[in-house]
């Protein structure tokens, strides 16, 4: 007779191991971002994401993992093979994390093992879980500011 506690725990597990790598990867890009801070009155016309918007969920990698996942559980309670139902939650883990969307106005700078691999957006792109990373969004949209025909001499 197969344990519900050990199904749940792996869940948890896996949803804590999850959260840790996220945190980890917010702490070396706040370490990376030590250097000199650039000049605050300069306007660009693309701007960077704060570490606080970094976190982006969109909603076809959440109908992905709610599928997977939700599949995994219910093969569970159907008493089907255990190979079975790890297999579907890790696809619905892996998928979950593979597809990202970009909105229009954004892009993502993807790293292939820490090195440059491409730019990628907007829209939908899919990343190899563990070997690609999001570094960052970049955000393009112009911002414009008001200013007197005094200070543009």
């Amino acid at each position: 007779m197969r344990s519900p506690f050990l199904f749940f725990a792996a869940i948890a597990a896996i949803i804590i191991w999850s959260r840790l790598m996220a945190a980890a990867r917010k702490a070396n890009m706040r370490a990376m971002a030590g250097g000199p801070q650039p000049d605050r009155s300069a306007r660009s016309r693309s701007t960077l994401s704060s570490p606080s918007q970094e976190t982006h969920m969109n909603p076809v990698s959440a109908v992905i993992f709610i599928i997977f996942v939700g599949g995994a559980v219910l093969s569970y309670l159907a008493q089907l093979p255990i190979g079975l139902t790890i297999l579907l939650a890790l696809i619905g883990i892996f998928l979950g994390y593979s597809v990202k969307m970009a909105q229009q106005w954004e892009k993502a700078v993807i790293l292939r093992l820490g090195k440059l691999h491409s730019v990628k957006g907007p829209g939908l792109f899919i990343l190899v879980p563990i070997v690609d990373q999001v570094a960052m969004w970049i955000d393009q949209r112009i911002r414009t500011t008001e200013f007197g025909a005094e200070q543009a001499l």
